[in-house]
């Protein structure tokens, strides 16, 4: 029995549900309770699993630091089809980034985008996911930062990342 407001999804023939601080993993899909089917989830899935499994886990788990991003230092570009938009950074990781949203946006949940950064003379255009989109922010998780399931993000993506947080720390310790 799950309880309606248990956080529940389904990826391929699976169904995970969280209940009681348990997860638990449900067959469906399947032809009798006897079959010896696999649970199976279609790779393009794993993605939305993980993050699934990461946000019923604990909360909020950061896979890596949030670096806030002072207005003026890194110029955002959102690309989805034919849609390109400038939005304002608000903080960006090493897996993702905040977007400030003012107006009207085209960029839904799920939607696969392109996210072009210039900042201090380095460029670099990264593929993601939008994961979040509030009122006010658009949360976007970026593709291919991992390896072997340890954080390798792109080097274009570091080099973008590691002035910022050098201006950010900086100015930390200037206002301590």
């Amino acid at each position: 029995m799950h309880p309606h407001n248990a956080p529940r999804k389904s990826f391929g023939n699976v169904t995970f549900s969280f209940v009681s601080g348990c997860l638990q993993i449900d067959r469906v899909e399947e032809a009798d309770a006897d079959s010896d089917a696999d649970l199976s989830i279609p790779a393009e899935r794993v993605p939305d699993l993980i993050h699934f499994l990461l946000r019923i886990s604990t909360g909020k788990v950061r896979r890596a630091f949030r670096v806030p991003v002072t207005e003026g230092a890194l110029d955002v570009w959102v690309m989805a089809g034919s849609d390109r938009v400038s939005l304002r950074p608000l903080h960006i990781s090493l897996v993702g980034i905040g977007l400030a949203v003012t107006g009207d946006v085209p960029f839904i949940v799920g939607d696969a985008v392109a996210v072009e950064m210039k900042s201090s003379g380095k460029s670099a255009v990264i593929t993601g996911i939008v994961r979040r989109r509030e009122e006010t922010e658009l949360g976007i998780e970026f593709n291919d930062c991992y390896r072997d399931g340890n954080l390798a993000p792109p080097e274009a993506l570091r080099q973008i990342i590691a002035p910022l947080e050098m201006q950010w720390l900086r100015a930390r310790r200037e206002n301590s």
